[in-house]
């Protein structure tokens, strides 16, 4: 049983744009592992509005303590992802592939992606990709 790192309450499955991640009832934190986050942020097909919707819900306090894996009980590191709009603090374990992102994070962390170069081409190729697989003359 993992539990929260920021308030201790037990974490509960759920998928999250096609990919498991452990959310925590209480602050809405997210425990997902980054490989997990590299498919979301790749794959995740929520519009930027609905994204923003889901931060703006979902914000909370960053834990600005340094804390414990829920997975491995490791120390995690505090880890800035910055863009030319904000900076967040996201927590990597040193022992596993786990990252912990507290309430809304997971949503900020698609719409830097989403505002970077290397996330304007991915969804360019994907717009492209969902286009030529809709052409009838294709088929």
């Amino acid at each position: 049983m993992k539990r929260c790192p920021a308030c201790d309450q037990e974490l509960a499955s759920e998928q999250y744009a096609g990919a498991k991640v452990e959310r925590c009832p209480t602050c809405r934190g997210v425990f997902v592992v980054q490989s997990r986050l590299d498919r979301i942020k790749r794959e995740g097909a929520q519009a930027p509005d609905a994204l923003k919707a889901e931060a703006a819900a979902e914000h909370g306090s960053d834990t600005r303590h340094q804390i414990r894996c829920p997975a491995c009980r490791g120390v995690m590191d505090k880890r800035p992802l910055a863009s030319r709009y904000t900076t967040l603090t996201i927590d990597r374990c040193r022992a596993c592939p786990g990252v912990w992102l507290d309430g809304g994070e997971l949503a900020l962390v698609q719409l830097i992606y989403a505002a970077s170069a290397r996330g304007r081409d991915v969804l360019e190729l994907q717009r492209r990709m969902h286009a030529l697989e809709a052409d009838p003359e294709r088929k």
